[in-house]
């Protein structure tokens, strides 16, 4: 417990975090807020993945907006080269204002240190946009 703690520190905002979840089911994924992750486990129920609509198999945590990009890959990076457990990382973003070229660079970035990244199609309400093939995607490398 006193390396989740510590490892998640480094992340800078995050508060509030249920450790005890995080150690049990090893997976963890920033969304940027906690709306976004109620629309996820809505979408999740519809598609009959019953454990992600639960939201006791993935434990979840505000990124604080697109700009938290960096820290998330650097926690991912820290995370898996200093300690010795096995922790699935995923992150879903919106898109911002941000161009085509430059959104592909930072999803290339976040795909080399996490297991699973996602930037929606659409600024807003992109939210709406993740495909089923996505969530499916996610847990799967996750298993």
């Amino acid at each position: 417990m006193k390396e989740f703690k510590k490892a998640l520190d480094t992340v800078g905002s995050i508060q509030n975090i249920t450790l005890t979840q995080l150690a049990r089911n090893g997976r963890i994924l920033f969304v940027e807020g906690d709306y976004d992750y109620k629309i996820l486990r809505r979408f999740a129920r519809q598609l009959g993945l019953i454990e992600l609509a639960s939201g006791n198999d993935i434990t979840a945590f505000e990124s604080g907006g697109f700009s938290s990009w960096e820290k998330i890959k650097s926690f991912a990076w820290g995370f898996k080269s200093t300690i010795n457990k096995s922790l699935h990382i995923g992150a879903v973003f919106d898109r911002d204002y941000r161009s085509d070229e430059e959104l592909r660079k930072i999803n290339e970035e976040l795909n080399e240190h996490l297991d699973f990244a996602h930037i929606h199609l659409k600024k807003g309400d992109g939210k709406l946009f993740i495909s089923s093939g996505d969530i499916r995607k996610s847990l799967e490398k996750s298993t």
